[in-house]
């Protein structure tokens, strides 16, 4: 698993966020919170989508999208 400081090279890029397979938030990455010890992932992700943010708290897998 990439260390917080990596999550914190994201902010700013567009993201698609998922959860078991679902896409669960697409936008800009705003904000990582400090890493979980025991998962060493980010507890919280706030991304911003169309002017709203959303706050993700459970996810699996962080893709970058291009363009």
């Amino acid at each position: 698993m990439l260390e917080a400081k990596t999550f914190q090279n994201l902010i700013g890029y567009r993201v698609k966020i998922y959860y078991k397979g679902q896409v669960i938030a697409k936008g800009r990455l705003w904000y990582v919170s400090v890493s979980n010890p025991k998962t060493h992932k980010p507890q919280v992700l706030l991304v911003k989508d169309c002017g709203k943010v959303k706050v993700i708290r459970e996810w699996t897998k962080i893709e970058v999208v291009k363009g």
